[in-house]
């Protein structure tokens, strides 16, 4: 079970978004502190993922430094639900946004997935990778691609909805889910 805790991300600004889904997921309240450089990155980084968690459900609230997120409070069910939430051309962001959306229920679209590509144009792979299953054809830019099971990939909007979760910031090695059907076409 993953346990809240208090974290002090001033020498790592860069994993506000990706912890802040983890808190959301975390038994208790997490609190993300010492972190006011993450309001001058690509975007408000502190805001921008209060925004958008809180939109798929999250009981998050904003700090002048950081984020305090209140997780599971002894519910078995998904504590996110899917709902169209903005990657604000941050690739973190979108990142993070993409995690929270396999562990919550419904349908989660991201939108300006292709930010990605900035640090790591290699993340909708190996999302596949860790899945243990195929993709077809490389996508471009414009194309959609869509992974039947619920996950769905869309550079410029990216749609996520599975019953599983991958917490594949902490541990990349954590698969649920089985299912799996690929098609790749123009958007």
């Amino acid at each position: 079970t993953l346990k809240a805790d208090d974290f002090d991300l001033n020498a790592t600004p860069d994993a506000l978004p990706a912890m802040a889904v983890a808190g959301c997921f975390a038994e208790g309240t997490t609190r993300l502190l010492n972190v006011p450089q993450a309001r001058l990155k690509e975007t408000d980084r502190i805001a921008v993922m209060k925004q958008e968690l809180s939109r798929m459900g999250a009981d998050i609230e904003e700090l002048d430094d950081g984020l305090m997120i209140h997780g599971r409070r002894g519910s078995t069910g998904p504590p996110l639900t899917g709902t169209t939430v903005h990657g604000h051309g941050d690739h973190r962001v979108v990142m993070a946004l993409a995690v929270a959306g396999l562990g919550a229920e419904g349908n989660t679209t991201v939108d300006t997935a292709e930010a990605v590509d900035i640090t790591f144009p290699g993340f909708f792979a190996l999302l596949e990778e860790k899945t243990g299953r195929s993709a077809p054809a490389p996508c471009n830019r414009s194309t959609r691609f869509r992974l039947l099971m619920g996950l769905s990939y869309i550079h410029s909007s990216l749609s996520l909805s599975s019953s599983s979760f991958i917490f594949l910031f902490l541990s990349p090695a954590k698969i649920v889910n089985p299912f799996f059907y690929a098609t790749c076409s123009i958007k």
